[in-house]
């Protein structure tokens, strides 16, 4: 068997159905797939260190976060059944990739989604370290992990409730990650980074910096909650036309945040 034939075999045993794996291969298609993402994060390892220069100790904690995420995202899988009863795990009309009309429920790509908590937090405290202070590295560790809290309890709105299709998303988790990291990163980590300057330097008014947390964190709150915003507006989110309309709403609400960032900076 050459070199591209067992390649291949490899990608198609990794992108199996999970919830269609009988239960006596489950134990070994999560250790198969705890090795792989292992595998996976010591190229990014080796190639962050050639384009990015980065340290080794940097690049190592990053590798342990990996590790970490690793066990986690294996440990969901293992425990498919536990999964399944308290949030159910299949759904059919999945049809997030053409020809692809069933797969898990939006529930469960929640919880495999939280297994990325860790990782993220460490990857930007590292590059808060790396390219700014402790200060920026600090507010980073503390902002990515709300985006994964925020989804994961308001987990009950994202279950599926129409029929997927190209044209019908319901409320699919990865486009409310994305928004979420998004302010997270221009709202949530500014903020609580006003915030530790003014408790440090006394530089902002601290009062000024906890309320533009609280503006970031109703943003947060909002975006991890399509429900609400739904039920204000007169489109239907669940739908593909719906969803842009909402994203641009979102998006005004991220850059909002940002704004304020850029006035603290300006004024103080």
């Amino acid at each position: 068997m050459n070199g591209s034939v067992i390649l291949k075999n490899i990608f198609r045993f990794a992108f199996r159905r999970w919830d269609k794996i009988p239960n006596d291969e489950l134990k070994g298609y999560s250790i198969y797939i705890f090795l792989v993402d292992l595998l996976i994060g010591c190229l990014l390892f080796g190639l962050t260190k050639v384009l990015f220069k980065w340290s080794f100790n940097e690049l190592i904690v990053v590798l342990l976060a990996n590790a970490v995420f690793s066990f986690l995202f294996s440990m969901v899988i293992y425990k498919r059944e536990c999964i399944d009863e308290k949030y159910g795990l299949s759904y059919d009309g999945y049809y997030i990739f053409p020809g692809r009309n069933e797969g898990i429920s939006y529930k469960a790509a929640i919880v495999l989604i939280t297994t990325a908590a860790p990782l993220f937090s460490i990857l930007f405290f590292v590059m808060g370290l790396h390219y700014g202070n402790m200060i920026v590295a600090t507010a980073f560790l503390i902002a990515m992990p709300i985006p994964f809290i925020l989804m994961f309890l308001r987990i009950d709105a994202y279950e599926n409730k129409i029929i997927v299709t190209p044209k019908q998303l319901d409320y699919c988790p990865p486009f409310y990650f994305v928004l979420g990291q998004l302010n997270a990163m221009a709202g949530l980590e500014f903020s609580i980074r006003t915030i530790l300057i003014s408790l440090i330097y006394g530089t902002y008014p601290l009062i000024w910096a906890v309320l533009y947390f609280l503006v970031s964190f109703l943003t947060q709150i909002f975006i991890a909650s399509p429900d609400i915003l739904d039920n204000m507006i007169s489109v239907d989110l669940r739908t593909v036309q719906g969803f842009k309309k909402g994203a641009v709403i979102y998006s005004i609400l991220i850059f909002i945040g940002f704004r304020i960032f850029l006035i603290f900076q300006n004024i103080f």
